[in-house]
This record gives C-alpha cells, sequence and structure tokens, in this order.
C-alpha cells in the first residue's frame, strides 16, 4: 500500500475523492505479512493509510475548486458486532493467544453470519464507520480554512449482487443452493447498491451531510441519508481506532 501511495504522489498533484472500497468478507483467518488480520488490514488499516498519505492531495483540489471527498465503504454488518461496540483485540497485532488469525474456523456457519471469520469482518466494517465519524470531527475541528472543505461521508450497499461472496459459493452444496435462491430473490443490482457510494463521490455538495452513512433503510433500496448510531459515534471507540491505526501504520495521522 505504501508503494502504491508513492505511485499516486508521483503521477497527481491533486485528488478530487478518495473512495475507499476495497474489501474481503469473512474469509478464512489469516495473518498479514504485517502481522494484522486480513480481513481488517484489507478493509480499514490500508485505507487509514491511504487517506493520511493521499490527504495533501486532497487538500490541494480542495484549494483548487473549493471541494473534494473522502468515503469509507462499510455495510449492513457493521451493526452486528457481538457486543454492539468496536473492541480493541480486532486492532491489534497477531498475539500467540487465538484472538487474531489463524485457521480456526470453529462455530462458523456462513448462513447466519456466525463464526471467527464474520465477527472479524463485522468489526472491520464498523471501523469504516467509525473511522469516518472521527476523520469528520476532525475536519470540522481544523482551523484551516481549506481542510474544512474536505467532505468525509460513508455508505453501505444493503444486500447486492457483488463478488464479494464469490469464495463461499462453492463450500458445500447446500449453500449455493442458498445462494442461488438469496441471490435471485432477494438481492438488488451491484449498480443499484453502488448508490449510497457515488452520491458520497459526486452529488453536489449541497446534498450531502458531512460524517453521514448513506444507504438503504433496510436491505435494498434507495441510498438515504441514514442517522448515526452509539456504536459509530462512541468517543472512546473514536479515539481508540485512530491511535492503533496509526500504530498499525507506524505515522501519525494529524489534521491541522
Amino acid at each position: 500500500m505504501k508503494s502504491a501511495c508513492e505511485t499516486i504522489k508521483s503521477k497527481y498533484t491533486s485528488l478530487y475523492c478518495l473512495s475507499n472500497n476495497a474489501g474481503i468478507m469473512a474469509t478464512a483467518d489469516e495473518i498479514t505479512s504485517d502481522g494484522f488480520d486480513k480481513q481488517m488490514q484489507t478493509n480499514h488499516l490500508s485505507h487509514f493509510l491511504l487517506t493520511k498519505e493521499l490527504f495533501p492531495l486532497l487538500l490541494a483540489s480542495a484549494k483548487q475548486i473549493g471541494d473534494a471527498r473522502i468515503v469509507q465503504h462499510s455495510s449492513l454488518a457493521r451493526d452486528m458486532t457481538s457486543n454492539s461496540k468496536l473492541e480493541e483485540p480486532f486492532l491489534k497485532k497477531y498475539e500467540k493467544d487465538g484472538s487474531l488469525g489463524g485457521e480456526d474456523r470453529s462455530g462458523t456457519n456462513d448462513m447466519v453470519m456466525k463464526g471467527p471469520q464474520w465477527e472479524r469482518y463485522k468489526h472491520s466494517k464498523l471501523a469504516n464507520s467509525v473511522f469516518n465519524h472521527a476523520l469528520t470531527d476532525l475536519i470540522k475541528a481544523s482551523s484551516d480554512p481549506v481542510v474544512s472543505k474536505i467532505l468525509s461521508t460513508s455508505a453501505h450497499p444493503g444486500i447486492s449482487q457483488t463478488n464479494l461472496a464469490g469464495h463461499m459459493k462453492g463450500s458445500s452444496k447446500i449453500m449455493s443452493f442458498v445462494s442461488g435462491i438469496v441471490e435471485s430473490l432477494f438481492l438488488q443490482s451491484a449498480e443499484d447498491g453502488a448508490m449510497g457510494l457515488l452520491k458520497g463521490m459526486m452529488d453536489a455538495p449541497e446534498n450531502i451531510e458531512a460524517g453521514v452513512l448513506y444507504g438503504p433503510k433496510s436491505m435494498t433500496g434507495w441510498a438515504y441519508a441514514l442517522p448515526p448510531k452509539p456504536h459509530e459515534t462512541d468517543q472512546e471507540a473514536k479515539d481508540m481506532l485512530w491511535k492503533m491505526s496509526e500504530d498499525a501504520i507506524g505515522a501519525k495521522f494529524v489534521i491541522a
């Protein structure tokens, strides 16, 4: 990711929109070469690093044209963590106590979103939303008028027909059968699922509110402004996420 950031900075002097929408879901437990849970590093920590490194380019866009955007791609799963809050162990480096990583599928049930892989996914998606709120707070607190022109939002796609769960379809005949029925009857298109993301990226500034998450009110439908929930705006969670994300990337992310 650091190499990618350097490549982008070598080619561009400004950036209008950073869409942090890379993601994986309920993959087998795996420790990255950096020592973190693969899902948390892919879904949040890499985006924290990307946002920190490319923030000067967003500032340049805000100064040049009066606007810049950052959008985090969260999920309905953000509301499903076991203890209804973002917990520190999921952001830590792997320790040999079973808290992270390892091929442990005990208790996993793909059909009801239970088990260690799902819990890690849920926390990574809650991290996306908490990051959005923490980032919005720091932007609003800045004394720099250019910083205030950067708009941070987040989105969720509901349940959409993408390849996010493709690795699960062949896990069993029952899972493949159920997946087929669910896709045909209940899932909206990938294009419809992208509406919240696109709204944050491209809608007129007067139609967007900083810090807000845009997506369906339930599992499918139009992208609405959704009211934040306590586990997304909790100050302790925001402070913890910011500090642990800085520790993970080995650098401070200061918005003056």
